[in-house]
């Protein structure tokens, strides 16, 4: 006589409460996933309800595929997809569109029929409300890498004995702190972006229905500062009052752009240039012809 015994009684981490996870479990598990010896970058554990119900983890990594571009137009997401924890794709479903291909991770739903085949299944309703959901919390876990964490703020406090302080001691404190966590996450946002950038463009190119959030996300240099990426919003932060255009210039070298006389000129009347030595840009500013509604976005053959 046979008796069944369960060696595996742990429960799938997607599926535990995230507050009882620490983040050496998630780290220990998407080097598992991933089969990568470095940390993800980032992570986002969430549970939908709404319309649809389903549990993911979705790890944002350090480093992009290396053949990503290469193989742009073949790609498959690096998602596993389950359905009543029962493995249905790997690395086939299309849960993410291909910009995104480089996010690893779990989705797991109990509404997708367990039997459906891959054809099928991208058809579903079901499943297209799950792409557009995973799509959209990808994007804010790449917009929360740009933000300053308002939790933050407290823990400047530790540093001194902040009742020592005189009131104006303390507010200017608190503002040197958070000035210098500013500045810090624009510094990991920019290393995130030198190695993802040029996804989240083709995202704009291709993406319509978050192409207003992936704008937002974007970098360039510009005349104002050649070393470090603004976005748009800062771009329009320091726009004349009369300035009703974002100017661009496009080549093949950031250094030569810089020397052109038209970028000059601009510059010389007070507006600020984007110096843009990515072929793809003019793709992403042909379709990006306004951002907010406030300004519209100019090629260079109409500014020559």
């Amino acid at each position: 006589m046979y008796e069944w015994e369960q060696l595996n009684t742990n429960k799938a981490i997607w599926l535990r409460d995230k507050d009882e996870i620490d983040d050496e479990e998630y780290i220990e598990f998407y080097k598992s996933l991933s089969k990568q010896s470095n940390p993800p970058l980032n992570w986002i554990h969430f549970k939908a309800e709404a319309e649809v119900a389903f549990t993911s983890v979705l790890f944002l990594p350090n480093r992009i595929p290396h053949d990503f571009y290469q193989t742009y137009s073949t790609r498959n997401n690096d998602l596993k997809l389950y359905v009543r924890r029962v493995l249905i794709t790997e690395n086939k479903a299309d849960m993410l569109p291909k910009y995104l291909s480089f996010i690893t991770g779990v989705v797991d739903s109990n509404d997708l029929p367990i039997n459906v085949n891959r054809e099928t299944l991208q058809q579903t309703k079901t499943f297209k409300i799950i792409n557009q959901r995973v799509t959209k919390r990808v994007l804010d876990m790449i917009t929360e890498l740009t933000k300053w964490n308002e939790y933050e703020e407290e823990e400047w406090d530790s540093e001194d004995e902040t009742e020592l302080l005189t009131e104006e001691e303390r507010l200017k404190k608190r503002e040197e702190y958070k000035n210098k966590a500013i500045e810090e996450n624009k510094r990991k946002y920019n290393r995130f972006y030198s190695e993802f950038g040029k996804a989240l463009k083709l995202g704009i190119i291709e993406d319509s229905t978050n192409r207003k959030k992936l704008a937002a996300l974007a970098r360039w240099f510009s005349t104002n500062n050649s070393t470090e990426y603004i976005s748009l919003d800062d771009y329009i932060s320091r726009m004349k009052p009369t300035q009703e255009q974002i100017y661009f210039f496009s080549g093949e070298d950031k250094r030569v752009l810089e020397k052109s006389p038209l970028v000059k000129g601009l510059a010389k009347k007070g507006y600020e240039v984007l110096l843009c030595d990515d072929p793809i840009d003019e793709y992403v500013f042909s379709t990006l012809r306004d951002y907010e509604g406030k300004v519209t976005i100019q090629l260079r053959r109409r500014i020559l």
